[in-house]
């Protein structure tokens, strides 16, 4: 009796990882076609990163290049509403609220050299991070600009999940 419950405790334990693995989305969910109409620019297919877990965790990335910069995707799906949430607690530099976004989105800024465009929602149990990695700018004396341009357009790109 007794192994048979450590058994049943063992398989639950399994499953909550597994079980929260099949529930995190794609994170190359979006087209190419979407991201360069909505960019500005030519984008090829997303190819996916590295899949990571961690207990009930799941983190996917996706990257869709183009020839000045590349869009990044990644998602981390936790065990909670709540868990996700808190996901931008933590982040370098300062988190900005997006004004009047359904999804709460915020942006991430004040990293110094590391600044790029970026916007973070959750959706569920789910955090999406979108981000403008590479020489998105023209001109250096543009950069801001440039970035500003940028960071509106990726909130205008098709929420998931």
């Amino acid at each position: 009796m007794q192994k048979t419950i450590y058994f049943g405790a063992m398989l639950f334990a399994i499953a909550l990882p597994c079980a929260a693995q099949t529930a995190a989305p794609n994170a190359c969910t979006l087209k190419a076609s979407e991201v360069s109409a909505i960019l500005g620019a030519t984008f090829a297919e997303g190819q996916p990163g590295t899949e990571r877990t961690a207990g009930a965790i799941v983190m996917r990335s996706c990257s869709y290049k183009s020839k000045e910069y590349s869009l990044n995707v990644n998602t981390i799906t936790y065990a909670s509403v709540a868990d996700a949430k808190y996901d931008s607690k933590p982040l370098a530099g300062k988190v900005v609220a997006v004004a009047g976004d359904p999804d709460g989105a915020v942006n991430q800024v004040g990293q110094g050299d590391l600044d790029s465009p970026n916007v973070r929602y959750v959706r569920g149990t789910t955090s999406v991070e979108l981000r403008i990695l590479g020489l998105y700018y023209k001109d250096v004396k543009n950069k801001a600009a440039d970035g500003a341009a940028l960071q509106a357009k990726l909130l205008k790109l098709k929420r998931f999940p």
